[in-house]
C-alpha cells in the first residue's frame, strides 16, 4: 500500500517505523526526507515533535489519526519556516494512543 508517494508496510498497533533518506539518514540539499510510519492503537491525536541537539523544537508534524490505522508522516529536513536545518542529530519524540517513542534523526550535507 502507498500514501502520499510513501511506500506504507504493515504495522501492528502501537508501532513506530522511521526511515531515512537512501542510506538511512536525511540529505535535504538531494531532496531526501525521513518517513515516519506510526500505528496508533486507536484513533487520536499523533503528536510528532523534532528537536535540535540543544532541545529547541525545530519542527512541529503532530496532525490526528482519524482510523487507527498506520499513518506515513514525511520530514523534508526544515525547520518550520521552510529552512534546511544544518547537519547533525535531531531527537524525535512521537506520541500516539498507545504509542510512545523516543528516537534520532540524523541530517547531512
Amino acid at each position: 500500500e502507498s500514501r502520499a508517494g510513501f511506500r506504507v508496510d504493515p504495522l501492528e498497533p502501537g508501532r513506530v517505523r522511521i526511515t531515512g533518506g537512501v542510506r538511512g539518514w536525511v540529505n535535504s540539499s538531494r531532496g531526501e526526507h525521513a518517513t515516519i510510519q506510526v500505528r496508533p492503537s486507536s484513533p487520536g491525536r499523533i503528536t510528532i515533535l523534532i528537536h535540535d541537539e540543544r532541545g529547541l523544537r525545530v519542527r512541529d508534524l503532530s496532525r490526528d489519526a482519524l482510523t487507527g490505522g498506520t499513518e506515513v508522516i514525511g520530514w523534508d529536513g526544515r525547520d518550520s519556516a521552510g529552512r534546511p536545518v544544518p547537519p547533525g542529530l535531531y531527537p524525535i519524540l512521537i506520541e500516539a494512543p498507545g504509542v510512545r517513542v523516543r528516537d534520532t534523526l540524523s541530517v547531512l550535507r
